[in-house]
């Protein structure tokens, strides 16, 4: 049996806590973990060893953290204004890192110098030969989505349409407008961009609406080969009630949940019509094929370049946005 691999997780919050629960249970060992501030370290601290019951060092201080106690691994959990920063500092000390979506985003900048950025990010760790990936787990159930389309209309010729919802509690529950596709567009853009990693937009064909808890982006895209795919992305911030999560193509949608099975282990769950079906979460799905990566034992499900088109695609369509103010409350 292999060693099992030291990581660390850059960010204290939520998501991160998520992301070390996954390692544990992918068998790896948490070797610590960043936070922004000594209150921060301690509140994680205190909640990853009720979650994991171990004891895990925090740190306010990246450099240390990485000299003291050496991962070989490491996920960007980071506010998305410090994604490039913290990667960086992984690629430069060798470090192999999971970056959570979107690969780079700074609300003070400029979508010219967010995607200088990202790809700085790329050519660092292409550079160094360092193994970089993006954390958008939507793609860890497209073979489960694959096998089903097989099932019901037999083997997927071509997609021609495209379409995901996707709802979320979202920072809170606040977020609204722009920051709604900051915080949900990587999820359908990976799904296009793994189905055909040298896509692009159709030149006028963008139509985006931004309104205060949802946002709609329809716009086609052309694969290599030049065949168009109409794609429909609908997003939205649900404080309370019931969310909506659903992705396809052809008009055969997957609708998908995530809760607790009856061991108490948080699983995803996918229906078509009647039928539901249960797999392993998105996330450790995710977790699982990074690290497999980390031992030379196949790819992540998405690379660093493909999170750069990811972002590409994320800001194109933004730049075509208009504000419905008052809509969608």
């Amino acid at each position: 049996m292999n060693e099992s691999l030291p990581v660390a997780v850059i960010g204290a919050g939520r998501i991160g806590r998520q992301h070390a629960k996954w390692y544990h249970a992918a068998g790896c060992r948490v070797v610590g973990f960043l936070g922004s501030s000594e209150e921060s370290v301690g509140r994680t601290q205190a909640a990853l060893q009720e979650m994991l019951g171990v004891a895990i060092p925090g740190y306010t201080d990246f450099e240390r953290l990485v000299s003291e106690t050496r991962p070989v691994a490491v996920s960007v959990c980071s506010p998305h204004a410090l994604h490039c920063q913290h990667v960086l500092q992984a690629v430069d000390a060798g470090v192999a890192v999971l970056c959570e979506k979107p690969l780079a985003w700074d609300e003070g900048k400029s979508h010219a110098e967010i995607l200088l950025d990202a790809r700085r990010m790329v050519a660092a760790a292409e550079k160094k030969q360092v193994l970089l990936a993006l954390n958008a787990q939507y793609v860890a159930g497209l073979p489960a989505y694959m096998e089903w389309y097989a099932q019901m209309r037999g083997p997927l010729d071509r997609p021609r349409r495209y379409e995901a919802v996707m709802q979320s509690r979202g920072r809170g529950g606040g977020a609204e407008y722009e920051d709604i596709w900051i915080d949900l567009g990587s999820h359908p853009l990976s799904l296009i961009v793994k189905w055909s990693p040298s896509v692009h937009i159709e030149p006028g064909s963008i139509h985006c609406v931004l309104r205060r808890k949802e946002v709609v982006a329809d716009f086609r895209c052309v694969a290599a080969n030049g065949n168009l795919c109409e794609c429909s992305i609908r997003l939205g911030n649900v404080p309370e009630g019931k969310l909506e999560r659903r992705f396809g193509v052809n008009d055969f949608l997957l609708e998908y949940a995530g809760r607790n099975n009856p061991e108490g282990v948080f699983h995803t769950y996918l229906r078509h019509g009647d039928e539901e079906r249960e797999y392993p979460d998105l996330l450790l799905m995710s977790i699982e094929a990074f690290v497999r990566a980390v031992r030379g034992e196949g790819e992540p499900l998405i690379s660093g370049a493909e999170g750069l088109r990811n972002l590409e695609l994320q800001i194109e369509i933004l730049e075509h946005a208009v504000v419905e103010q008052g809509a969608a409350d």
